[in-house]
């Protein structure tokens, strides 16, 4: 696999468009009258000769016919700003994004014209109906590629800009605008033109800051627009093989995907490694794997051999109480994954669920959960998605006082994660995380493939562990602080240590439950789990029996977590410091090295001891998580009455009199 590198865009390469640009911010034109929402505004083939940057030059703010209508940005932007010669910086941090967003755009779609044969098309109205037809999707292509990369690098520029006060205004688009797909320089005039008439017209806009969130919601719903169009799109190989990025920026450009903060520079994370972390060993381990499984994807080929093979997770939950190490494991792993990345030039980024997804206003929750898997899923970008405390996101929605908004997140997902088009292919990865996990919606417990229960620090060995990493730190500063009685590190190294295998993980009986254990004596008078499969077949027919949240889906969790175990070893470290050893090779070639790897570990692997191990864990956690509200009730029951039991004995005690006359 080989990295693409990226085609630079320099400030050099907008300053054509930027005067374009400029030109049509203070005054753009167009044709207003009634047009059926997107579609292509027609104009003479004959109105086309020219080369791009001719027909760029006046077909914005100057010369405007007088048949059409004008608006002026810079002037809307004076008005908010409440000064005709100094813009507010919300105000110029907008026309800025939409000033440089569309000098790229400009840029694209002229390499475009050059690169597609578009430049040489010399088409009249004599011309074969194949060569009209091509020059016709050829502009169709350009004016798509025009708005997405503009539309991209604005929403792109202000989704870091202001995020958490824009964030809370309600806005939204009544009705999509009417894009011109002749060609990018009309599809320039009709954005703008439609995008100023919200902004001055709607009366949604009353301030700066507005602005900056009326600007996301138009140019978000352009991006909307073009991307359902994508599939139907011809020629567009011109733009989608090449990768762009713009010089001394994060922003890069890759097909039709969206940028999104943090894909390409590192996310600023507590500065915490797998080592850090004392106990866990089950979760470090695996999420180890995980992330260096998931830098084996090949964005060319769009497709991971760990996957094929049957070692990659895509849903996994982990789960504890407070304090005992979820966040110190997401900003643990998101390092290991970032610093692996570095080294082998792949992209990686982390992509947490956000947590403003739910929206009083009626379509937009399920819109920003659309739009979060788009991100989700760029299949140029390797990316660990932790959703942390999802149990305040994704609530069970039979509780009573359930809102609309939590529905639809929940909808929303079970969708992206296994309707029709969720197409996951080993390049992202959705690890959930939760103090209570009996709160969370039940199906989306159901697509969980495995759990690891963060038990957090709990012998004296581990708290050992715990106060050397503190106390450690001091000492190097401090000669002697701790003094002679020091222990020494062996008492305590076990809890600091990240195992070599999952199988050397002794497994905890003590969290089987005893009505699993009960249907498990039962299938063991009937079958060997040793040897037979009929012992896990029997097995789940009674667990379904008895309980109706075990269906087949459960029956596959289960097989992933074998699948994992199967694969139950790491990759040679170096492969991850030298590329030629296993990233530079074929993918065919990767696969082999893989498979041979596979063999040879499950050779020491006792199948039917881990499927039966599997099974019982599988089943006694998640009867243990859907008893949590049970227990949780009871708990806070009977914490009642000790109150009320304490508090009645406390009133005798102190007023005597009250309880004798009572008796």
């Amino acid at each position: 696999m080989t990295t693409q590198s990226y085609i630079p865009i320099t400030k050099g390469d907008l300053e054509k468009g930027a005067q374009v640009v400029t030109s049509a911010l203070e005054k753009v034109g167009w044709n207003d009258s009634d047009r059926t929402t997107n579609q292509p505004k027609k104009e003479s083939i004959e109105a086309y000769a020219g080369n791009f940057a001719h027909r760029h030059a006046g077909a914005l703010g100057r010369g405007v016919s007088s048949n059409v209508n004008t608006l002026s940005l810079t002037g809307i932007a004076q008005k908010l700003s409440k000064n005709t010669s100094i813009l507010n910086e919300d105000c110029s941090v907008v026309l800025n994004a939409i000033l440089t967003g569309m000098s790229v755009g400009v840029y694209i779609a002229e390499q475009y014209y050059t690169s597609s044969g578009l430049i040489k098309l010399r088409v009249t109205k004599d011309s074969s109906e194949k060569d009209k037809e091509e020059y016709e999707e050829k502009r169709a292509a350009q004016a798509r590629i025009f708005l997405h990369v503009a539309a991209n690098f604005i929403t792109w520029t202000l989704e870091q800009y202001k995020s958490d006060e824009a964030g809370v205004l309600a806005m939204t688009l009544d009705k999509n605008p009417e894009l011109s797909l002749s060609g990018s320089t009309n599809s320039m005039k009709s954005s703008l033109y439609f995008y100023a008439k919200f902004v001055e017209q709607s009366g949604k806009v009353n301030t700066s800051l507005a602005f900056v969130k009326a600007t996301l919601v138009y140019f978000e719903r352009v991006l909307d627009i073009v991307e359902a169009e994508v599939s139907t799109t011809n020629y567009t190989d011109f733009f989608t093989s090449r990768r762009y990025k713009l010089s001394d920026t994060d922003f890069v450009i890759e097909g039709f995907e969206r940028s999104s903060v943090g894909t390409h520079s590192k996310v600023e994370v507590r500065d915490i490694t797998m080592d850090d972390i004392i106990a866990n060993g089950e979760f470090r381990k695996t999420n180890m794997r995980q992330i260096e499984r998931m830098l084996c994807y090949d964005p060319t080929e769009q497709r991971n051999p760990w996957q094929e093979l049957g070692g990659l997770s895509t849903f996994a939950m982990s789960y504890g109480p407070p304090g005992t190490g979820k966040s110190m494991g997401i900003a643990a792993t998101y390092n290991y994954g970032f610093d692996l990345a570095e080294n082998i030039g792949v992209p990686f980024k982390m992509l947490p669920l956000p947590k403003t997804l739910i929206s009083g206003i009626q379509g937009e929750t399920a819109g920003k959960v659309q739009q979060y898997f788009r991100l989700l899923r760029n299949p140029s970008v390797i990316t660990y998605a932790p959703w942390d405390d999802i149990e305040n996101l994704l609530k069970d929605r039979s509780r009573q006082g359930a809102s609309e908004g939590e529905g639809h997140i929940i909808s929303g997902v079970l969708t992206e994660t296994e309707g029709a088009t969720a197409v996951n292919h080993g390049n992202y990865f959705i690890q959930i995380f939760s103090n209570y996990p009996g709160g969370i919606d039940a199906a989306i417990l159901s697509r969980v493939q495995s759990r690891t229960l963060l038990g957090g620090p709990t012998t004296y060995e581990d708290f050992m562990a715990l106060d050397y990493l503190w106390y450690k730190l001091h000492e190097e500063q401090i000669n002697g602080l701790v003094g002679s009685k020091k222990p020494p590190k062996t008492e305590f190294e076990k809890s600091m240590e990240i195992p070599e295998f999952l199988a050397n993980i002794e497994f905890d009986e003590s969290v089987l439950r005893p009505e699993v254990l009960e249907i498990a004596k039962k299938v063991d008078n009937q079958f060997d789990s040793s040897d037979d499969p009929r012992w896990a077949a029997t097995f789940q027919d009674l667990m379904s029996n008895q309980y109706d949240f075990w269906t087949a889906r459960e029956s596959r969790n289960v097989q992933s977590g074998i699948d994992l175990i199967l694969m139950d070893f790491d990759m040679e470290k170096e492969m991850f410091e030298n590329r030629s050893v296993f990233f530079d090779k074929s993918y065919k070639e990767r696969v082999g090295i893989l498979k041979e790897l596979k063999r040879a570990r499950a050779k020491e692997v006792d199948f039917y001891k881990i499927w039966r191990q599997e099974m019982l864990k599988h089943a006694s956690s998640l009867i243990t998580i859907k008893s949590e509200k049970i227990d949780q009730k009871i708990g806070e029951r009977t914490e009642d009455m000790i109150v009320q039991r304490a508090a009645i004995n406390a009133a005798a005690k102190q007023r005597p009199d009250l309880f004798q006359e009572q008796q």
